[in-house]
């Protein structure tokens, strides 16, 4: 009702939110390509943490302030949900994905996700394009109450890969919207890339690097422009 409300009003200015921004890549390519809106993150400033009551209040006054179609891009942290991090997670199908919560980074990365599956969920009644950037391997998608809003806004999942925008690893993604203008990021899987996000046991096991693993969380210029195209596709 508030972002009605500021709509019907003209209070209304943005034309995308980045939430969980983290290096603010889309926002800042999204400024360039001459559109309004805002990048949060907890990294930026204490007041923009979702887990206090006056940081998720921020989230969602932000929200409120959009236009009709506007993006709410939602990097959220996945990792968690991959499966690099199951046997501490403890994340199966058994469990919903919800893992064993009396771990810190589980319920952490439960808490999330709901905040994300309220904000998709608000961005989709208000007919904004609401859009979920995952690791390929996260299974944050199938975790209730997220996975119900996915089937409640009949979303759809688009696979594409980090390295096709010049990024050192591969690194295939997962985007979900309930809007086919994704269809806009979607890459075949680059070839000639050999840096690797893990390193395989001789065991069978595998672990994770974790110089790569942090450096790949951060999107690259191109995929940020790439976001920026898409979003120009959608004003037209």
């Amino acid at each position: 009702m508030m972002c009605l409300r500021n709509r019907g009003a003209g209070n209304a200015k943005h034309d995308f939110v980045e939430y969980s921004a983290g290096s603010g890549m889309v926002t800042l390519q999204n400024l360039i390509a001459g559109f309004n809106g805002v990048g949060l993150d907890k990294i930026y400033d204490r007041s923009q943490d979702n887990t206090t009551g006056p940081g998720l209040r921020l989230w969602i006054n932000e929200f409120s302030l959009t236009k009709l179609g506007a993006l709410a891009w939602f990097g959220t942290q996945c990792s968690s949900y991959t499966a690099l991090c199951k046997s501490n997670s403890q994340r199966w199908a058994a469990n919903s994905f919800l893992g064993d919560e009396s771990k810190e980074l589980v319920k952490t990365g439960n808490t999330q996700m709901t905040i994300t599956a309220l904000l998709m969920l608000v961005s989709f009644l208000v007919g904004n394009v609401a859009v979920l950037e995952q690791s390929a391997g996260s299974t944050m998608p199938k975790t209730p109450p997220l996975n119900v809003v996915l089937k409640f806004a009949n979303a759809k999942r688009v696979v594409t890969w980090h390295g096709a925008f010049g990024a050192a690893t591969a690194k295939p993604l997962q985007i979900w919207s309930n809007n086919a203008i994704i269809e806009k990021l979607r890459r075949e899987k680059p070839v000639n890339i050999s840096g690797h996000l893990c390193s395989n046991g001789v065991d069978n096991s595998y672990s994770g690097i974790r110089r790569r693993l942090f450096g790949s969380r951060a999107y690259t210029a191109e995929f940020g422009r790439a976001v920026a195209d898409m979003m120009c596709a959608l004003s037209h």
